[in-house]
């Protein structure tokens, strides 16, 4: 009697010491897939989506382990996305901001070398920019 495994409410059952012939779907992220190529947003879907994978026995029982790797690996880049935005966010708050004052068409400090009205038009023009502009 051969006995396999079968999806019984969504998850993955089998025998005890049956041998399973159950592989991985194509469509199911694969463990090799690039992380430094999405975003964090991304990297959570597809944490959810391995782990409930392997919750539920999408993962063949061969590839447990690499899937295991995986999301260590996954949990790794969402750690290093998260560290990489705290630091810009704490470069943020200690830089400059930034002051226009002067800048526009009136007769103050740069703007009396510069026009606005004159920079669009030779950028129009197609000529090349002098001065301030």
């Amino acid at each position: 009697m051969k006995t396999e495994s079968k999806f019984v409410q969504g998850k993955r059952v089998r025998h005890a010491n049956a041998v399973s012939s159950h592989v991985t779907p194509s469509n199911f992220p694969s463990a090799s897939t690039d992380l430094e190529k999405l975003n964090a947003n991304d990297l959570k879907g597809l944490r959810h989506d391995v782990e409930q994978g392997i919750g539920n026995g999408v993962v063949a029982d061969s590839q447990i382990q690499e899937y295991f790797r995986f999301l260590d690996k996954i949990d790794g880049a969402i750690e290093k996305r998260n560290t990489r935005a705290g630091e810009l966010q704490r470069r943020a708050q200690g830089a400059p901001s930034i002051n226009t004052v002067g800048l526009g068409d009136n007769t103050n400090n740069l703007s009396k070398r510069f026009s606005i009205s004159k920079a669009i038009n030779a950028a129009s023009m197609g000529h090349q920019q002098d001065g301030a502009e």
